[in-house]
């Protein structure tokens, strides 16, 4: 009977950690996408606040309180964008940390299938040995009662 690989609990554990950060990995990626949308939402609005800043200026139709409003509204946007920036940062470095421990557990789980293979490859030589040995013992103890039926 082949002994058993003695660290295939281990190999399955990491296969269930392998997933499980796939799906981090995931959420992470999904997060930093999000935040993309929303940096392109504050750029679009940004550049609309301009042209309707644009328009109103060229049709002299814009008195001072609604310039300073408007330029105010621009500067919160502008200041969004700027922590929006900083939220995608984080978020992408989010996004590499998850990619770095998938990366670590696929070589430590990599590691053990090779492992398991020679371990496998190691148990069908030992298979071979003892086929052959008993094949060698059948033999002969079929040479010898030969030899002895002729006596």
């Amino acid at each position: 009977m082949p002994k058993p690989f003695r660290l295939q609990t281990l190999l399955e554990h990491k296969a269930r950690l392998e997933e499980r950060q796939m799906l981090v990995l995931a959420a992470r990626d999904a997060e930093r996408r999000r935040a993309g949308d929303v940096l392109q939402v504050l750029h679009e609005a940004a550049v609309e606040q301009l042209r309707h800043m644009e328009t109103l200026a060229r049709d002299a139709r814009i008195d001072a309180q609604q310039h300073r409003d408007a330029v105010a509204y621009l500067s919160r946007l502008e200041a969004s964008i700027v922590l929006q920036r900083d939220v995608i940062a984080e978020a992408e470095s989010r996004v590499q940390e998850g990619r770095d421990a998938l990366v670590a557990i696929l070589k430590e789980k990599r590691a053990l299938e090779r492992l398991r293979e020679q371990h496998e490859s190691e148990v069908a030589l030992e298979d071979g040995r003892r086929e052959s040995r008993m094949v060698d013992e059948i033999t002969s103890a079929r040479y010898v009662r030969r030899l002895q039926g002729r006596a």
